[in-house]
């Protein structure tokens, strides 16, 4: 491959500019690389210094941004042991190949690195994979043996077919159905409680009426990298025992669901922020919202007062007014079924409305009026 020197310098140039500008924001010009194999194999990299060659990290043991951002050499991780944690690989906008075949990454993020022309990720372990703009200045792309890659996520999805149309391009892989490009999304992963196994409704509390476990939902907006959901994701402020059970629910998209004994008392549940992953690497920034557990297993008391002759048969002409008061703090109205409470004999051409109050200064009382045509039993 044949490089113009001068569009390199050049192009370094502006790099080292931006980079100055980062660290005069930041107060900081080191760039943060984590202990570990990856940084180990940085230091046997060398750059030039004035016709001398040393290592990336100088004398002083750091490596700034501009030390990396004049770094033209590739980056090849394709002999790298270990688990590759990949944080400062952003720093190196200038290397104009990257290597990362064979070695396990669940996920990559090139987008910094716009001067590269050549990626090889094959057999990567790769589930997601974002270029950004750097799609247009590729030459070659190897994602092949990447049998969960869904998508390679680029700024343009048109522009980035054509190229490959056009053999300015050149895509290897090996899956099948081929792996597409598809746009960028980095919209953070968010998550709700909801009743059920039908997917709905949002809940903020639920109740465990029986001694024992209870089965917790929770939906996510995008599904999730497979494996990245566990147990231990899951936040218990109380109760008894372990997140059990964890499993997918198929028949509603990106929903899960799980088991744990809250005990006897109220407890709370929530998922770790940052702890999950959807399919386009992006995780869940927050650890809201939180679901309360509630233990109650006494059943409510239900008082029902009104007009009428005596305690077993009310005689109701035109309009008649019950008190219904439920001595229970964890009752949940929202079920409340006055069929259930209320019954009224049925006779043709007989009309009944009933209209129901909750009491907005005592949340265990409501009012239900029934206006009926005539005298009837209830």
């Amino acid at each position: 491959m044949t490089v113009n020197m001068k569009n390199a310098a050049l192009f370094v140039f502006i790099a080292l500019l931006g980079f100055a500008g980062y660290a005069q924001v930041s107060g900081d010009t080191r760039v943060d690389i984590p202990e570990g194999p990856f940084k180990e194999y940085l230091k046997t990299l060398r750059r030039d210094d004035n016709g001398s060659f040393i290592s990336l990290f100088g004398g002083d043991g750091y490596l700034t941004f501009a030390e990396a951002a004049a770094y033209t050499d590739p980056i090849d991780l394709s002999s790298v042991v270990g688990d590759l944690d990949l944080t400062g690989l952003e720093a190196f906008v200038s290397i104009i190949s990257f290597n990362c075949a064979g070695i396990g990454l669940s996920g990559l993020d090139l987008r910094k690195n716009v001067g590269l022309t050549s990626i090889n990720c094959s057999n990567s372990s790769l589930k997601w994979l974002k270029l950004g703009d750097i799609y247009s200045t590729l030459t070659s792309l190897d994602v092949s043996g990447n049998a969960d890659l869904g998508c390679i996520q680029v700024s343009d999805v048109a522009a980035a077919q054509t190229r490959v149309v056009n053999n300015a391009l050149i895509l290897t892989m090996s899956q099948s159905p081929p792996i597409l490009f598809c746009a960028m999304d980095d919209t953070p992963l968010t998550y709700e409680f909801v009743a059920d196994q039908t997917g709905a409704p949002t809940v903020t509390t639920v109740y465990g009426n029986t001694a024992g476990p209870i089965t917790i939902y929770v939906k996510f907006s995008e599904a999730l990298l497979g494996g990245s959901f566990v147990s231990a994701d899951v936040n218990l402020n109380g109760g008894n025992g372990l997140v059990a059970g964890l499993e997918s629910v198929p028949a509603v998209s990106n929903l899960h669901k799980f088991t744990y004994d809250p005990g006897d008392a109220s407890t709370s549940v929530s998922i770790s922020a940052g702890a999950v992953t959807d399919v386009y690497g992006n995780t869940n920034s927050v650890g809201t919202p939180v679901l309360t557990v509630i233990r109650d297993t006494e059943a409510p008391t239900v008082v029902v007062t009104g007009t009428g002759s005596n305690d077993d048969v009310q005689w109701v002409s035109g309009v008649a007014t019950l008190n219904i008061n439920i001595d229970d703090d964890n009752f949940d109205f929202s079920s409340f079924d006055l069929a259930g409470v209320i019954s009224v004999q049925s006779a043709p051409g007989r009309s009944i409305i009933i209209q129901t109050v909750k009491d907005p200064t005592n949340s265990k009382h409501y009012t239900v009026t029934l206006t009926i045509t005539d005298s009837v039993y209830y």
